[in-house]
């Protein structure tokens, strides 16, 4: 079948990306989900972010241009750290030399991310609905001719926040101290999101042994909600979100 042959390409070039990395290609907090979802006959995870705190210096438009201020392309990411970030560590690496980032520096935090190709329509409903009723609101699926794609993710605990120009920073030290203090609470919260993801997987798609309350208790009621309404569609449509199905 399609699905069977794509599954396995896939696998073998994430195995060479796995065997020429010492890091590897997947992030280490997430390990165990997509090795999880991989081992799954009906799933297969095509990309994926735990989550990160990150820097990114993009290479701005001439002054002279109207919007100056618009990231063009090319760029460098000054920090990308898939865990809490100390000021230190962001002062090493972003204020050592403010001068030298000719260009747009914009603070992030990014939430978990993952996209996933399913064997079928009704593997993606399943998928689908665990994402939607552990809160990834901005979950959907993308039918193509020859993939069916689930997007796991929501914009929740996003940040995006300019703070430098041309090498001039552009806000306070105590700014930048209180946004990478917002930035490790989200984070902390998206990890605390992702595991009760992985737990509601576990218990919906993987069908291991119920994990204690605390884990996935908010997940596995909305999830009954979505399973007992009459159309799948409908409950996704009431919830605000763009789907096909």
């Amino acid at each position: 079948m399609a699905f069977d042959a794509s599954k396995r390409e896939i696998m073998h070039k994430l195995q060479e990306v796995i065997d020429k990395s010492p890091k590897g290609s997947v992030d280490a907090p997430i390990v165990d989900m997509i090795t999880r979802l991989n081992a799954h006959p009906n799933y297969v995870t095509c990309s994926s972010c735990s989550g990160r705190i990150a820097v990114f210096c993009g290479v701005a438009q001439t002054p002279h241009d109207e919007d100056s201020h618009l990231i063009t392309k090319g760029g460098k990411w000054l920090v990308s750290s898939h865990a809490p970030v100390t000021y230190d560590e962001f002062a090493s690496s972003v204020l050592a030399d403010p001068t030298s980032l000719q260009g747009m520096v914009i603070f992030k935090h990014e939430p978990f991310i993952m996209h996933v190709q399913c064997r079928d329509e009704e593997s993606a409903k399943a998928l689908l609905q665990v994402g939607l009723a552990c809160g990834f609101r901005e979950s959907g699926v993308v039918l193509g001719n020859k993939r069916t794609m689930v997007a796991i993710r929501t914009t929740a605990n996003a940040m995006e926040i300019p703070i430098a120009l041309q090498g001039q920073l552009m806000v306070t030290d105590a700014y930048l101290r209180w946004i990478l203090d917002i930035a490790n609470q989200k984070f902390h919260a998206n990890r605390s999101k992702t595991d009760k993801l992985f737990a509601a997987m576990r218990t919906s798609l993987f069908f291991d042994s119920p994990p204690a309350p605390t884990d996935a208790s908010t997940c596995t009621s909305r999830l009954t909600q979505l399973h007992v309404t009459e159309s799948s569609r409908l409950a996704i449509s009431r919830a605000g979100h763009a789907t096909v199905l």
